[in-house]
């Protein structure tokens, strides 16, 4: 949920697919009509000459419109495919980082146990010795295998830390605090799949074949739009002035 709401590459899919939303709608539009305002002749028998305005609107022809917001329709399916696919991975990621870094702990809490007990072993040979039932050796290398152990409990609490602040900044909050994680699902077994049952998943189910599927439609789509291209389109104009040396008006 956090990196949901935090990881910044999923608010930038969700940009792009909410921008390809506002070009689909914009596609099936009619070009922006234009009004404007126009004179001539200013200063002919001293009047203002032809004063008046016009109204412009281009009508798009041969259907070119329907296929233009088609286009934009397999845009924006790509879109929300590819944000499909960025959510999976963003939470792919974060399985993997959570599930490491429950295993750095449980490393960690083991150490500490090892260094515990190779402790209790140093103390026990010393006490040997003291009592002739061991030799130098032996104390030498309980010494020598608890001070390995501690390198061990060093190296386990840098991962430990390592791992933890890859997650928190994965999910977008890098000041969060160090929290325990429920390691539960470390003990639960994963489901088995045949090779067919995980190929059919991918073919059928995949959102990155599914945005290349909208590609090629759009590809399709977008050749039938450029044989259309050649279709001329038609240009409205309607202008109404008056002329004042004459006092008409004229459209």
């Amino acid at each position: 949920r956090m990196a949901q709401e935090n990881n910044p590459t999923l608010a930038a899919a969700i940009a792009r697919k909410d921008a390809a939303y506002a070009s689909q709608w914009q596609a099936g539009r009619y070009p922006n009509p234009v009004i404007g305002y126009h004179s001539m002749a200013m200063g002919n028998h001293g009047t203002s000459g032809q004063q008046g305005g016009f109204v412009r609107q281009q009508i798009i022809t041969g259907g070119k419109l329907d296929l233009d917001q088609a286009i934009a329709a397999r845009h924006t399916s790509e879109r929300e495919f590819q944000l499909d696919m960025q959510r999976q991975r963003v939470l792919t990621d974060v399985r993997i980082l959570f599930y490491n870094s429950a295993i750095s702990a449980r490393r960690l809490e083991l150490t500490r146990d090892l260094v515990r007990m190779s402790d209790e072993l140093v103390t026990s040979t010393r006490h040997l010795l003291n009592n002739r039932q061991a030799s130098e050796n032996a104390l030498l290398q309980s010494e020598i295998t608890s001070e390995e152990t501690k390198l061990l409990l060093d190296s386990a609490t840098d991962q430990n830390i390592e791992s933890w602040r890859r997650l928190t900044s994965l999910v977008g909050a890098p000041s969060l605090p160090f929290t325990p994680l429920d390691a539960a699902a470390l003990e639960t077994d994963l489901p088995i799949y045949t090779w067919e049952e995980a190929r059919s998943l991918v073919l059928d189910h995949h959102p990155q074949l599914e945005a290349a599927r909208q590609r090629v439609e759009r590809s399709s789509i977008i050749i039938e739009r450029e044989k259309r291209t050649p279709i001329p389109d038609i240009d409205l104009m309607v202008s109404i002035r008056h002329i004042n040396p004459t006092d008409s008006d004229t459209a």
